[in-house]
C-alpha cells in the first residue's frame, strides 16, 4: 500500500530481454489538478536514463519515450480512457533495442531504441489512485497481454474534467523538479490510497539479465 503524490515499486533484478505485463484500474484521477500523471513504467533504467511507457491521462495517449539528458518520443497512440475500467498493459523488449507496447492484447506502439545492457523496471502511479494486479515478468515473447482478468463488459465511467496538456518529465523522482509546490501540496492533500499488489513471475534460467 502506498500514499502520496508519487508512489512506485521497483523490481529487484535487472532485465534486458523480457515481457512485462500489468493489470490496473484508475480509481481516482487527480491529473486535472496537476497537468501531468497516470501510470508510468520505466525499464532499462540506469543512472543515465531509461525507456518509459506512459499511460498518460493528461493527453489520453500511450507514449513510449527515451528519457536521459533529453527526452525523445519514440511512439504514441491515443486510447479511450475510463475510470474504474481494468486495462492490461504489456511491454516486449528484445534486448537489442526493439520495443513493442501492448494495450488489452493489441499492439499499440512498435519502435527501435538504442541497445542497452538492461536495467531496473519501475512501476509508478502519479497523481492517481489505482489498483493493480498480475504484474508479471517473463521470457521474451512468452506473454499474450490479453485483456485483464478483471475486465467486464460495461465497466468504467467517464471522467468529468479533461486534464490539461502534460509537461515532459525526467526519470524516477525527477518529476518533482517541474511540478509547482502549490500543485504538489494540493495533490498530496487530496490523493487517496494507491494499492498495488505485485505478483512478479520469474523463470529460472530463462530471463536474460
Amino acid at each position: 500500500a502506498f500514499d502520496g503524490a508519487v508512489s512506485h515499486i521497483q523490481l529487484i533484478e535487472d532485465y534486458s530481454a523480457f515481457d512485462f505485463g500489468i493489470d490496473f484500474e484508475i480509481t481516482k484521477n487527480d491529473v486535472a489538478l496537476s497537468g501531468y500523471g497516470g501510470l508510468n513504467v520505466d525499464f532499462n533504467k540506469t543512472r543515465d536514463g531509461c525507456l518509459r511507457v506512459r499511460f498518460d491521462l493528461a493527453s489520453r495517449k500511450l507514449v513510449l519515450e527515451s528519457v536521459g539528458r533529453e527526452t525523445k518520443v519514440l511512439g504514441e497512440k491515443a486510447f479511450a480512457y475510463k475510470r474504474l475500467l481494468w486495462y492490461r498493459l504489456g511491454i516486449r523488449c528484445d534486448g537489442d533495442g526493439a520495443v513493442e507496447v501492448y494495450l488489452d492484447g493489441d499492439i499499440a506502439i512498435s519502435a527501435e531504441a538504442e541497445k542497452t545492457d538492461g536495467g531496473k523496471i519501475t512501476v509508478s502511479g502519479i497523481f492517481v489512485s489505482m489498483d493493480a494486479d498480475n504484474v508479471t515478468v517473463s521470457e521474451y515473447g512468452e506473454q499474450t497481454f490479453d485483456r485483464s482478468v478483471h475486465w467486464r463488459e460495461g465497466q468504467g465511467v467517464d471522467d468529468a474534467v479533461s486534464p490539461p496538456k502534460p509537461a515532459k518529465k525526467g526519470c524516477g523522482s525527477d518529476i518533482f523538479a517541474d511540478v509547482s509546490l502549490a500543485a504538489l501540496a494540493l495533490m498530496i492533500s487530496v490523493l487517496g490510497l494507491i494499492g498495488i499488489r505485485l505478483f512478479a513471475e520469474r523463470r529460472d534460467g530463462k530471463i536474460k539479465h
